[in-house]
């Protein structure tokens, strides 16, 4: 791993004392991440996200994302948190905040996590982040894991009666675009 003090410093951000990285992240993981966006700084928010406390700046976990969608335009995501702050509502409202993130570009068609069947907490995260249970998966470390999916959304209104727009959905963002229509 590579300087803790100088990641504290370079980031503004403030990480446990004792220095670890948040839970999933490997050692080696920002340097690698660090390395790959130095060169590539098209993929900025395609590998990774740390969420923290905006008052205090303490980091308190991760949104892992798989980097950017390929031919199928699926994408895989996970996250997590470090334990002292579980059950507060972080991981929903950061794994929701990356969600709609990763659907709004170019190219995403869905998104996939896997949680293990009795990760209760891990459910409610992807049932508030709009995913639905697809079925089970054989993973090679943990065995069965339920699959969950979201995908991009258009959601067609009614015809308006001044002949407005059209409403675009993706899983509870909802962009208008309205033009009235003159003859």
């Amino acid at each position: 791993m590579g300087d803790p003090a100088l990641l504290r410093t370079e980031s503004r951000l403030l990480f446990p004392d004792p220095f670890r990285l948040p839970p999933m992240m490997m050692d080696d993981y920002l340097t690698a991440i660090s390395q790959r966006l130095r060169y590539e700084t098209s993929q900025v928010g395609w590998w990774g996200w740390m969420f923290l406390e905006k008052e205090s700046r303490k980091v308190l976990g991760t949104v892992g994302v798989s980097g950017p969608p390929g031919d199928t335009g699926a994408v895989g995501i996970a996250f997590s948190i470090y334990e002292y702050q579980e059950n507060k509502g972080y991981t929903k409202e950061a794994t929701k905040a990356v969600v709609d993130w990763i659907l709004a570009q170019v190219g995403v068609k869905s998104l996939r996590m896997t949680i293990h069947p009795k990760n209760f907490a891990a459910v409610r995260v992807a049932q508030h982040s709009k995913f639905e249970l697809k079925g089970t998966v054989q993973d090679e470390v943990v065995g069965e894991v339920h699959l969950y999916e979201a995908k991009k959304r258009v959601i067609l209104p009614p015809a308006f009666d001044a002949g407005l727009g059209v409403l675009i959905g993706a899983l509870g963002y909802s962009y208008a675009l309205a033009r009235l229509l003159r003859d």
